[in-house]
Order: structure tokens, then sequence, then C-alpha cells
């Protein structure tokens, strides 16, 4: 929390690793439980901890690698300052169906996150339809936070100048259709 108000930020992404020793549902209970011991004193900071399952390929041995296991442990803390980090990278990975896994867990999302499957590249290089996904998120009325998580796939200025036209192309197809 104190780092956080240095840097004048709002959320804190909350991820935990796997002990292959301790039953998963032991592991899930004490998040929980903890979570639910930090969350008044993150809502005291107005910060945000965001819940974040991560790709299983890419994040081997965390906790919590599927969004119906993040959305639950979000749900059991019942607190505004734990919300769901739903990163289209890991959910892609893992679960895929982005747009009906973002109508499931949409009352607990508090962060999106905006990368390519499978290089975590930028939107456009991949297997992700950002366009639709995108175009569901803004029909779902959903105000929070988008964040763009991804490397750049080209190098230099022209890759990053490249990566930008791709996002304005998206922005604007997205907005055409409406």
């Amino acid at each position: 929390i104190k780092a956080a108000k240095r840097v004048v930020g709002r959320y804190l992404t909350t991820i935990a690793g796997r002990d292959l020793h301790v039953p998963l549902w032991i592991q899930h209970y004490n998040m929980v439980e903890n979570l639910k011991r930090v969350a008044p004193l993150a809502e005291k900071a107005g910060v945000v901890l965001g819940i974040e399952p991560t790709n299983e390929q890419g994040f081997p041995g965390m906790l919590i690698h599927h969004i119906g296991d993040a959305y639950a442990v979000v749900r059991a803390v019942d607190s505004p300052a734990a919300r769901l980090v739903f990163d289209a990278f890991h959910v892609q990975g893992m679960d895929g169906d982005l747009i009906r896994n973002f109508d499931r867990t949409r009352d607990a999302i508090g962060i999106i996150q905006i990368a390519d499957n499978p290089e975590r590249l930028e939107p456009g290089t991949g297997e992700i339809n950002f366009v639709n996904f995108l175009r569901h998120v803004r029909a779902s009325g959903y105000a929070g936070l988008v964040e763009l998580e991804h490397a750049v796939g080209r190098p230099g200025a022209d890759g990053e100048q490249a990566a930008l036209s791709d996002l304005q192309a998206i922005n604007a197809a997205i907005s055409a259709s409406e």
C-alpha cells in the first residue's frame, strides 16, 4: 500500500505461488482468509487488490490459473477492494471463450489487461479478435481500467509505431460499429 501511494497507483495486482505439498483447496482457503485480512486496509487506503489468474504455460507454479478460480476468490473475499484482473492473454490461454468468460465474471472485474495470445504481443499478432472482444466490453457498460500489458513484436521505433497504428485501427473498427 505504501508503494502504491509513492507512485500514485490505485491497483495492486495480487498473485500467489502454489505449494505442491499442500492441497489446493487449503491454499485457496488461506488466500481468501489472507485477502479478507488485508482488504480493510486496502479499502481505507483507497487501493484495489487485483486478483489475477495466470497462464500455466508461462507462469507455472502459481496458485490461480483459471478465471473461475480467481472469480471465486474475489466473491469469497467480498470486498470492494478485491477485484478481478481479466487478462485477455491469460484467460484465452487457459480458458478461452473471452466474451462468455467476461460476461460470467463482469460483476467482479476491476481491470482488463490486453495482450494477444499465444506470444503476449500487441493486439493483432495472435488469435484473439480484439475488435469483437472490446466492442462487447464497451457495449456492456464496463467503465473500469483497460490497460495494455504486452510486448511489441517488431523491433525499434518502427515496431512501436506499427503497434500504435494497429491499436488505432482496432479502436476505429470498434467505434465504426456503434
